[in-house]
């Protein structure tokens, strides 16, 4: 299994409500985009800590599509 069959297919708690399920699929996405955006082979590709706290996974924004953040500032 890879990181999002695990993730998408770990099972819900019983008698969740639809509107928390729906809630759950959203946070669960979410979690995949952040985890793919931390362990991402490529550095330069790679998050620093600072892009990925303003991920919406860290923030509680609403997770409409994958996170792109913004580049960083180089260091001098």
């Amino acid at each position: 299994m890879n990181l999002e069959a695990i993730v998408t297919n770990y099972p819900y708690r019983k008698n969740l409500p639809k509107e928390d399920i729906a809630k759950e699929k959203q946070t669960r996405l979410a979690l995949i985009d952040f985890l793919r955006g931390l362990v991402e082979f490529d550095p330069a590709k790679r998050w620093s800590p600072f892009q990925a706290s303003k991920h919406p996974f860290i923030t509680g924004e609403p997770f409409t599509h994958p996170y792109r953040p913004s580049p960083e500032t180089p260091y001098i």
